[in-house]
């Protein structure tokens, strides 16, 4: 709310509190988020795409995207910077009429979803129809329905795209490949968790624009932190047993003592030695 703090600007989330927007990108290949930029809390996700697709310089790279920035203008743009891209189109989309046949069948997480491939113009459409999905999004509609919240024409027509998911991409390949690459999105997603949940970087009191990048810059390295500890974790098998938090618990638990007599490290528990010895660190003398 400082008046001093220009990027604060009313947006399209919250109309009685004004707000500042981060965009991030997150390295599916590596595990890690790559950038941050702060923008005025006006501009809409297709805005913010253009810039930072210049500024970041992700040419030859593959961009997954959520459907907030599903525009012909936005599909045109990345195909001229040679960016390859995955963006599932909005829920009104005529495209979704384009492609109607789903001849493949693949299984993901237990769920079968049965797929369809159709080249449109420069791009492809992809189409999923997700079983469980589809039970879950008609018995949203019945009960929208019988609240009177939509009518019976928007039922109907709501009703035949449920538990369908149509992606656009600039990428000729089989639509179990083009799911799987939309559905590691969610790393991206795992980071803003991070960055609330953990950090509580959304809770702002600074008033001006660079406090604001700072703090914002101080989350990221906290977040490329929380990131490089998964990785470890991942490579020695333990991802599934230990989070990051657990591990800078379990080293907080030992000490560095200064004095005029030299260094001294406090006592190493035995579980603190035996996660150093598994994630390859060698942090503590052996003796």
């Amino acid at each position: 709310r400082s008046g001093t703090v220009s990027f604060s600007e009313f947006g399209f989330i919250d109309e009685d509190l004004p707000q500042v927007n981060v965009v991030l990108l997150y390295s599916i290949d590596e595990n890690l988020p790559t950038m941050i930029r702060v923008i005025p809390g006006s501009v809409r996700d297709i805005a913010s795409l253009y810039a930072t697709v210049e500024e970041a310089g992700i040419e030859g790279k593959v961009l997954v995207l959520d459907r907030g920035f599903f525009s012909s203008d936005a599909l045109d743009f990345l195909s001229d910077r040679k960016v390859s891209f995955v963006i599932p189109a909005r829920r009104n989309s005529q495209l979704y009429d384009e492609v109607t046949e789903t001849n493949d069948v693949f299984g993901y997480r237990g769920r079968m979803i049965s797929a369809g491939k159709k080249a449109i113009g420069n791009f492809y459409a992809y189409v999923y129809l997700d079983g469980f999905l589809k039970a879950e999004e008609e018995y949203s509609l019945y009960e929208r329905l019988q609240k009177k919240l939509i009518d019976a024409d928007e039922f109907n027509r709501k009703r035949e795209r449920a538990g369908r998911i149509l992606i656009i991409s600039n990428m000729d390949r089989s639509p179990e490949e083009i799911y799987l690459t939309y559905k590691k999105r969610d790393g991206v997603e795992k980071q803003f968790d991070i960055m609330k949940d953990i950090l509580r970087s959304d809770i702002l009191y600074l008033r001006d624009n660079e406090s604001i990048f700072g703090h914002m810059f101080i989350s990221f390295l906290s977040m490329y932190c929380h990131s490089g500890i998964e990785n470890m974790l991942r490579a020695a098998g333990l991802l599934e047993k230990h989070s990051s938090m657990d591990v800078l618990e379990f080293y907080s638990k030992v000490y560095m003592i200064r004095s005029s007599r030299g260094e001294v490290i406090s006592e190493v528990p035995k579980k603190v030695r035996e996660l150093d010895a598994r994630l390859g660190l060698n942090i503590f003398p052996t003796k």
